[in-house]
């Protein structure tokens, strides 16, 4: 702060640590950040980002494309995107990545045990079947549909 306004602590035009007494009158408060205490970010995708994602990961929606409306188009692609662990590889990379988003794990496309085990803990939260796939219902309930 290197304001001249009257009433600000003037220091020279350069920037230094300033200090204020407790009592300063324009001082309205006081804070100290929660650092100690865990911090819970939900991520909460959309349809719309669902939708690009499953044509990204090679799906197709020709009758309405990609519009972020969920309709039968979208659960007849929600039925072939099932995502589960994959020994060799994996072909869902972009889906996968919102899955791993909305469980929190490490995004990085690829559906490993660490995002198994993430996926089983959150169905069961969900009150879905804790079978570590993401299928039909599970896509349903991340997408709030």
């Amino acid at each position: 702060n290197t304001s001249s306004e009257s009433g600000v602590v003037a220091n020279g035009g350069s920037v230094r640590k300033k200090k204020y007494k407790l009592s300063y009158s324009k001082i309205a408060g006081y804070g100290r950040p929660a650092y100690d205490k865990e911090v819970v970010i939900t991520y909460k995708p959309t349809v719309l980002e669902w939708q690009k994602a499953a044509k990204y990961d090679g799906f197709k929606f020709p009758k309405y494309g990609c519009d972020g409306k969920w309709g039968a188009e979208c659960e007849a692609v929600a039925k072939k995107a099932i995502c589960k662990s994959r020994l060799l590889s994996y072909k869902y990379e972009n889906l996968t990545e919102i899955i791993q988003r909305v469980v929190g794990v490490k995004a990085d496309g690829l559906f490993g045990s660490d995002t198994k085990k993430a996926v089983k803990v959150w169905q069961k939260e969900q009150g879905l079947t804790a079978d570590g796939a993401v299928g039909l219902d599970t896509w349903k309930k991340i997408l709030g549909v």
